[in-house]
């Protein structure tokens, strides 16, 4: 298993993070996040840990642990964010789609007949039917 360090120089590393850049968003010093890549520092904080994820697209659990998905998806990201966009009643109906073919319980090709007819009005807006 990797050490911290070698989880935060691999992050910034592969990332093109600019140590320099990284240090400003944490309010830190440039020498700080030279001591978490050489293990000069065993610890970094959950406001910095977060700025470090979101800068160079590593998961956070991954960083300080050594555990999970190293990077994050930015298909999930993408996904989440047009989910959070939709009203409450069809986030619910997504997030039961979804859970509905993760366990199994409804193929992708079973969609509730509410999905099925918002998506034929919407091809239709867009003339692609």
């Amino acid at each position: 298993m990797s050490t911290l360090a070698e989880r935060v120089k691999e992050a910034i590393t592969n990332s093109e993070v600019d140590i320099a850049a990284l240090a400003k968003a944490c309010s830190i010093s440039v020498q700080a996040v030279y001591k978490w890549r050489s293990g000069g520092s065993k610890k970094i904080s959950g406001e910095n840990l977060i700025e470090l994820a979101h800068l160079t697209g590593y998961e956070a659990r991954w960083i300080i642990k050594g555990v999970g998905s190293k990077k994050r998806d930015d298909k999930i990201a993408v996904i989440a964010d047009l989910v959070n966009k939709l009203p409450a009643e069809d986030q619910t109906l997504f997030m039961g789609m979804i859970e509905g073919w993760v366990q199994g319980r409804l193929a992708p090709d079973k969609m509730p007949d509410k999905v099925i007819i918002e998506r034929s009005n919407l091809d239709r807006r867009n003339g692609t039917r």
